[in-house]
């Protein structure tokens, strides 16, 4: 056994259960001992669910925490020991280790050799991508059986979708409530959000874009309030406001030319292909355009047609904005069905490659929210030369 794990080293008994509570016992954790009897009894009711063997839930439940013993302060220096792979956010954050040290000592205490029980131990906080039924069901019955304060209505609705065996459901439900305080948190480990974008369906990415192109309509409305001389100002380097919104509906327009004729495609696409087949294999694929949300992330060479021209006035290139995400938005309703995931034209922005329908329409939101940073540091500029408070 490995030296950093001596320490923890107890008699075994043969019977998993009574060895546990020695172990928690022993270490003065009767927290972690309550928290891990309720989720080795929940997994093997869960997995009794989903054709999984009972058994080998019930195990990786009783197991998973049993890196709890560990001082937080010492689990980074403990998993290098062992030769752990360390991911750099669990460089940063050095308790979300514990899932991996749990496997380390399942392996090495408790002589555990299955390899399906120790990846659920191993990703029992964050799920990994492909991962596997048991994975996912000692992964959610973790998080249902956790008794927290105040009102977390999203848990009774996992535990809704997970007892209707919808576990797949369940579980997205858990991992877009971590996505949507991103913000707020510490770190979003890399593992869980690609088991995200992998459970994610082609009409919720579709809802998803939807949701997106209201958003960019409502970022923008208020920039065409500000008065002319504020729209008209002309920075020390690059556009004004009025030119940066041109600019958008330039760029909108021409983005739309090949998105009206990709949704044309892809509907006579779907008369002949194997639409299920492709939304079988169908996972997430906005994530890497993202980027293009970000402005000067990368060098984007604009082509001389999308060169702001000032030929149009604020109020037509407002109206023209408005028409331009709307159409998107009608489009999407065309290709409800997934359709858009058939027909696929090269991006060469930033060497994304061939991308769907969605995709683009996606890289339009993108390219808008893009130019709010800018535009926001034009705004900044006059003010600060105009003494605005």
């Amino acid at each position: 056994m490995n030296l950093a794990l001596k320490a923890y080293e107890i008699s075994l008994s043969g019977d998993l259960m009574r060895d546990i509570e020695a172990f928690f016992k022993l270490h003065n954790d009767g927290e972690t001992l309550q928290h891990t009897l309720k989720v080795a009894a929940e997994a093997r009711k869960v997995a009794g669910l989903y054709d999984v063997d009972p058994a080998k839930a019930e195990q990786a439940g009783l197991l998973h925490d049993i890196s709890n013993v560990i001082p937080v302060s010492s689990m980074l220096e403990t998993a290098k020991q062992l030769s752990i792979d360390i991911l750099e956010e669990e460089l940063k954050y050095e308790r979300i280790l514990h899932q991996k040290l749990s496997r380390a000592m399942a392996e090495a205490i408790f002589n555990i050799t299955d390899k399906d029980i120790l990846s659920a131990i191993e990703c029992h906080t964050t799920l990994k991508p492909d991962a596997a039924l048991l994975d996912k069901v000692l992964f959610i019955s973790d998080k249902i059986s956790w008794e927290l304060p105040g009102d977390h209505a999203y848990l009774l609705e996992i535990r809704e979708q997970v007892y209707n065996r919808h576990l797949d459901k369940g579980v997205l439900i858990y991992l877009d409530s971590i996505w949507e305080q991103r913000s707020k948190l510490k770190l979003v480990h890399s593992w869980l959000v690609q088991a995200r974008e992998q459970l994610i369906t082609v009409q919720q990415t579709i809802k998803f874009i939807d949701e997106e192109l209201q958003q960019t309509l409502k970022d923008y409305a208020p920039w065409f309030d500000l008065n002319s001389d504020v729209l008209r100002y002309t920075p020390r380097t690059g556009w004004s406001l009025e030119q940066i919104l041109e600019h958008v509906t330039l760029t909108s327009h021409f983005l739309l030319i090949l998105i009206r004729k990709g949704k044309s495609k892809a509907k006579e696409l779907a008369l002949k292909a194997n639409l299920d087949q492709a939304l079988l294999n169908y996972h997430y694929n906005l994530g890497e355009l993202d980027e293009i949300a970000k402005h000067k992330s990368f060098e984007w060479i604009r082509p001389e047609h999308m060169e702001p021209r000032g030929e149009k006035t604020i109020a037509e290139i407002k109206d023209l904005l408005e028409a331009q995400i709307n159409e998107c938005r009608a489009i999407l309703k065309e290709i409800l069905g997934g359709e858009g995931v058939l027909y696929k034209t090269t991006m060469t922005v930033n060497n994304l490659g061939k991308i769907d329908v969605y995709q683009y329409i996606y890289f339009l939101c993108q390219h808008a929210k893009r130019h709010l940073v800018q535009m926001q540091g034009v705004k900044e500029e006059f003010d600060r030369l105009n003494g605005a408070k």
